[in-house]
């Protein structure tokens, strides 16, 4: 009688040892799945946090191209602008060379009147009248000559002023230049930085996928052995005991 008591307690305990058993198994699903889920998550965020920097690089970049086109018209209109100042100076130049032939010119006449005065006695008063308006218009040459004078100096400012505006345009434009190519080359390796990320964090959560069910696989075998071996051992006890006590 003693004997059927003590098997019932241990078939009863192992009833149980089977219930404990799928706890566990249900226990060890619920933490490989969290585990899958976490690194997923992981993974999901650095591709989203580098796929936005890779968006206002190139928010960055279109940025720096508009600045670069604004730079543009600004050089072509000054390269413009000191074109018309060249042909500008070019004209008064070319009337100032004028303007010193004629005030040659003038003085020639005035000294053949002048030398007319002392050779042509009968011809005074018509060589003064000579003398006098050659000396009006070498006067008026002479002024027009001091006037153009100050227009080709005028001139001359005018293109020193847009000539260094013009330097100053072409170095703010290769340095706009060179900052937007710069912006760009950022932006395309942000964007290849992005991409590497998210074909990674896929590869990788495969792997991790993979790693997490042979290791879950693993462990189910290792515990399944387990309690095979803790149930042949519970048995080889009971017909020992039985033996000795029919002994």
């Amino acid at each position: 009688m003693y004997n059927k008591c003590f098997k019932c307690v241990l078939l009863a305990g192992y009833s149980i040892g089977s219930g404990l058993r799928s706890i566990a198994q249900g226990s060890a699903d619920q933490a490989y799945t969290a585990v899958s889920n976490q690194h997923a998550a992981a993974k999901q965020a650095a591709f989203i946090a580098k796929n936005t920097l890779a968006q206002a690089a190139s928010q960055a970049a279109a940025t720096a191209q508009a600045a670069l086109a604004g730079k543009q018209v600004i050089l072509e209109e000054l390269e413009q602008q000191a074109a018309e100042a060249q042909r500008a100076l070019s004209r008064e130049l070319e009337q100032l060379k004028a303007a010193k032939m004629s005030a040659k010119l003038a003085q020639q006449t005035a000294q053949a009147a002048h030398n007319h005065i002392s050779v042509l006695t009968a011809a005074i008063n018509n060589a003064k009248s000579v003398a006098e308006q050659a000396e009006q218009t070498a006067s008026e040459v002479s002024n027009q000559l001091a006037s153009q004078a100050t227009m080709v100096g005028q001139a001359k400012n005018r293109l020193e002023q847009v000539e260094e505006q013009l330097q100053q345009a072409r170095v703010d434009f290769a340095a706009t230049k060179e900052s937007a190519l710069k912006a760009a080359s950022s932006a395309a390796a942000a964007q290849v930085n992005a991409s590497k990320a998210g074909a990674h964090a896929t590869i990788g959560l495969h792997e991790s996928v993979n790693q997490q069910e042979q290791h879950h696989d693993e462990e189910v075998e290792s515990y399944d052995e387990h309690l095979d071996t803790s149930g042949v051992g519970h048995t080889a006890s009971d017909a020992g005991d039985d033996h000795a006590r029919s002994g």
